[in-house]
């Protein structure tokens, strides 16, 4: 076994681990100190060990036992206690033992003989009444992907896309699944059962058609990034980061109609107007749904500030928020808040926030748009988007080697796009989850919207007060400063030169600009005054959010500079 692929096994606490087999048998194995127990187990097949592969077995153990090895075997079962380090050869062998060697188990063929078939079926069904089964809506399990959907009858039931022994995969319905059920009421929105679609490509383009068709944007590379993001939603857990929507406008702007249109097609979507905030973290982490929030701004304050907590900490995986729970708020629960969301309302968010958003401005429409959502078409949509769901992850998952199955890798997008690679880190963190699941042609629109995105982001940060601080500091730091010092009131009288009283920003507020560009204040005796660090300076000349471009400007530049500071006071 290679030591990378052992240390990160045994980094986990102790668990069992699985390993796919053919012909349904049941192989695990378990850490326990210096030592691994390895079991394979052949009750839920229909044979037995034969001679010769019990023989196998043993041979394989005498391979690998140490004196405090040990084992146990019979034709149905066998327990392995072995060094930790020949973990990885008595797997290998043991998949190369177990199916070879197999002839039908005697006891089971006379039981079958003796005992009817339905009586068989009957036992079976009131077995698993009895077993306790966990209420689950999907998830990835070993080598099978399930997810709930809604049956043409309106029940509930499991789509099971399954890896065969011969690795290939097979689509099934089950109502129930490896002790897992359906959730009976659920304010999900779930698909039909999946269907084919022609190809990666058609299904995109059908995805973006019918958005364009009911939303009336105002810059038509929208539309793929909404339509990337709807395909980004149904694969949350291949990315470490999660894209943020955000429909801003006033009243009747179609803001609500976004949402609803996404509510059709986003993996298990959940849109919410009554939003309970108490109950939303638990939710969340229970579903990871695709969360739509409409009119966020009719929340109270405290609502308003557990919503902002739960989209800063919700965009990164791993990231959880911490509730205090109990009677006396003695117990500390933690909540990972982690999935793609979307939200709505007439008024923005703080800066921190939407920072980590793409914002829409809404119009009024001024195309014509239907009334009513195609809730047939939007059906077929979601039944397609599932099976590229079911197919994108079997097609990682085949990627893997058999070290990386072994150790249970987690399931990752890495595929790295250099022409990405320009992009500010919170730009990219944005747009790669939309650019991954995107089809090739779309691409190049996505990346023209994120440079457009994130060269408007750069305009609004020049025109903000640390910009004009900064340019402040290099025109005076020849002129006013010090041996090294120069003042807060020169860098204020530069700033509020020309402007009405109202409009002077105060120092108090410069000082605070300053600390946060890393130049330190110091009192003297003329007042406040900032160090300056050369080599703070010349960093910040590189960062494009304090560009020299208006740096010793003429008289056109004071013209500009006198039509409004008001637009540079703090936010």
């Amino acid at each position: 076994m290679s030591e990378k692929w052992r240390e990160s096994w045994l980094e986990g606490d102790t668990k069992i681990r699985f390993v796919t087999m053919p012909k349904h048998i049941k192989l695990w194995y378990s850490k326990a100190h210096k030592y691994v127990h390895v079991d394979f187990d052949l009750y839920p097949t229909e044979y037995q060990l034969t001679e010769e592969g019990t023989k196998q077995v043993w041979k394989l153990y005498s391979e690998v036992a140490d004196k405090k090895s040990s084992i146990i075997i019979s034709p149905l079962t066998a327990h392995l206690r072995i060094p930790i380090e020949h973990l990885e050869h008595a797997i290998l062998k043991l998949m190369e033992i177990l199916p070879n060697n197999l002839e039908e188990d005697p006891e089971l063929k006379k039981f079958k003989q003796d005992f009817p078939k339905n009586e068989i079926c009957k036992c079976i069904t009131e077995t698993e009444k009895k077993t306790k089964k966990e209420v689950c809506i999907g998830k990835v399990f070993g080598n099978a992907i399930f997810e709930q959907i809604q049956t043409e009858t309106g029940n509930y039931a499991y789509s099971l896309y399954q890896q065969m022994p011969d690795d290939s995969w097979q689509l099934d319905t089950r109502p129930i699944y490896e002790g897992f059920i359906p959730l009976s009421r659920t304010p999900l929105i779930h698909p039909p059962a999946p269907t084919e679609y022609e190809n990666e490509e058609q299904l995109y383009n059908n995805i973006r058609t019918y958005i364009q068709k009911h939303v009336d944007l105002v810059n038509p590379l929208a539309y793929d990034i909404l339509a990337s993001f709807v395909l980004s939603t149904w694969t949350p857990e291949l990315f470490d980061f999660t894209c943020y929507l955000m429909f801003y406008g006033r009243e009747a702007s179609g803001k609500s109609r976004a949402l609803e249109v996404l509510r059709e097609l986003c993996f298990r979507s959940w849109f919410s107007t009554g939003l309970t905030v108490a109950t939303l973290f638990r939710l969340v982490e229970k579903f990871t749904p695709t969360l739509l929030l409409d009119e966020s701004e009719f929340l109270t304050a405290e609502e308003r500030k557990e919503l902002i907590s739960l989209l800063n900490a919700g965009q990164r995986k791993g990231i959880t928020v911490p509730r205090m729970r109990g009677e006396r708020f003695e117990e500390v629960e933690f909540f990972s808040v982690y999935c793609p969301k979307a939200l709505a309302g007439t008024e923005t968010l703080k800066a921190t926030t939407t920072s980590r958003m793409i914002v829409f401005t809404m119009t009024k429409n001024i195309k014509p748009v239907p009334r009513t959502l195609d809730k047939k078409e939007s059906a077929k949509l979601r039944s397609q988007l599932l099976m590229w769901r079911f197919k994108t992850i079997a097609k990682l998952k085949d990627s893997l080697t058999l070290q990386q199955k072994l150790a249970m890798t987690e399931l990752k997008a890495t595929t790295e796009f250099k022409e990405l690679e320009p992009l500010s880190g919170r730009t990219f963190e944005l747009f790669y989850p939309l650019y991954y699941s995107a089809p090739p042609t779309a691409r190049p629109n996505i990346l023209e919207f994120a440079k457009e995105l994130e060269q408007s982001k750069l305009q609004a940060e020049k025109t903000e007060l640390a910009s004009m601080v900064f340019e402040a500091i290099i025109n005076l730091k020849d002129r006013k400063a010090y041996k090294g010092i120069l003042l807060l009131a020169d860098i204020a009288q530069y700033i509020n030169s020309d402007q009405p009283i109202q409009y002077w920003i105060p120092e108090k507020t410069i000082a605070k600009k300053c600390r946060q560009m890393g130049l330190e204040t110091t009192r003297t005796n003329r007042g406040t005054a900032i160090l300056l660090n050369t080599q703070i300076i010349e960093r910040l000349k590189l960062d494009p959010r304090y560009s020299t471009d208006l740096l010793n400007y003429g008289e056109d530049v004071k013209e500009m500079k006198g039509k409004g500071v008001s637009n540079w006071v703090d936010r």
